[in-house]
Order: C-alpha cells, then sequence, then structure tokens
C-alpha cells in the first residue's frame, strides 16, 4: 500500500476511534481497542517491533503504575493511545496524581479523596459514584466527564473546564467552583 493510502487508512480510523471514545458502551470501547490496536501497529513501524500483549496491562498494574509515577503513566497512554484505562473502584486516596493523563478512563466508583488532580486530563472520563472529597482539581479538564453521583465536597475546581460535563445528582456542597467553566453542563438538580 503506498504511503499516500496508508495515512489516509489511518486518518479514517482515527475518526472512528474519537467516535467510539465518546460512547460509554463498555464492550463497544473494548471491542474497538482490540482492532485499532492492531491497525495501529499496522500502520506505524516503530510500534510492529513490540508485541500488543506487552502494552496492555492488567487493571492492577495500570493502578500501581499510576500511584508509582505520573510521569511513565503519561508515557505509557502516549504508547498506547488506543487503550482505555480500567481504574474502576480503585483506591488512589491521598495520590499526586498532578498532571495525570487520564483522558476516557474508567474511574467509576473509585475513591479519590484528598488527591491532587490539577492540571490533570479527564476529558470524557468515566467518574460515576467517584468519591473526590477534598480532592485539588484546579485547571483540570473535565470536559464531557460524566460525574454523576459523585461526591464532590469540599473539591477544589477554580479554573477546571466543566464543560458538558454531567453533574446530575453530584454533591457539590462546599465546592470552589470559581472560574470553572460550566457552560452545557447537566445541572446538579
Amino acid at each position: 500500500m503506498e504511503k499516500e493510502n496508508l495515512r489516509e487508512v489511518k486518518k479514517y480510523f482515527e475518526h472512528i476511534h474519537s467516535l467510539v471514545y465518546a460512547t460509554k458502551n463498555e464492550s463497544l470501547r473494548n471491542e474497538h481497542n482490540k482492532a485499532y490496536q492492531i491497525v495501529y501497529d499496522m500502520l506505524n513501524p516503530k510500534y510492529v517491533e513490540k508485541p500488543l500483549k506487552k502494552s496492555i496491562l492488567k487493571k492492577e498494574e495500570q493502578i500501581a503504575l499510576l500511584k508509582r509515577s505520573v510521569a511513565e503513566w503519561n508515557e505509557w497512554r502516549k504508547e498506547n493511545i488506543s487503550i482505555i484505562p480500567n481504574l474502576q473502584y480503585a483506591n488512589l486516596q491521598n495520590a499526586n496524581l498532578q498532571s495525570a493523563d487520564l483522558q476516557n478512563a474508567n474511574l467509576r466508583g473509585a475513591d479519590l479523596q484528598n488527591v491532587n488532580l490539577r492540571r490533570a486530563n479527564l476529558q470524557g472520563a468515566d467518574l460515576r459514584d467517584v468519591d473526590l472529597r477534598c480532592a485539588n482539581l484546579q485547571n483540570a479538564n473535565l470536559r464531557g466527564a460524566d460525574l454523576q453521583g459523585a461526591d464532590l465536597r469540599d473539591v477544589d475546581l477554580r479554573c477546571a473546564n466543566l464543560q458538558n460535563a454531567n453533574l446530575r445528582g453530584a454533591d457539590l456542597r462546599d465546592a470552589y467552583l470559581q472560574g470553572a467553566d460550566l457552560r452545557h453542563t447537566k445541572r446538579i438538580i
């Protein structure tokens, strides 16, 4: 296949990938992740030598990596853009996750009390029923995140991007919202 054709295939597949990322259908995302990784490896020669199995981490390995080093986590995310992190029900209490790339991550039910998520990318993340009490989310990107039923008491959301976020049923008592972008959010009430 010619280089131009490969670029077109890659561009088309990345478009489809972004559409699937926007859905909350877990089985569709999982099946798409497998297919996307195969196509991505075929179109990116530098990733061809790396076996697919090495890039897929079990849930426990993902949690351990994130707790160990945000820099290593972010590098893993760059190398495995098609994988949606599964951090569901993870205990990340008091962790320093400043500037972590958690875009589209499944954090449903996670314990994120007192976590530093300043400048973190949580765009499109599943944060339903998470405990974020006293967390620092200053300047965080939560655009399109699902925070339905989340405990956001005393959370610092100053200058956070919450555009198109779902805040239905979220507890925002005593939350700091100064400068937060709340345009097009699905409201609490």
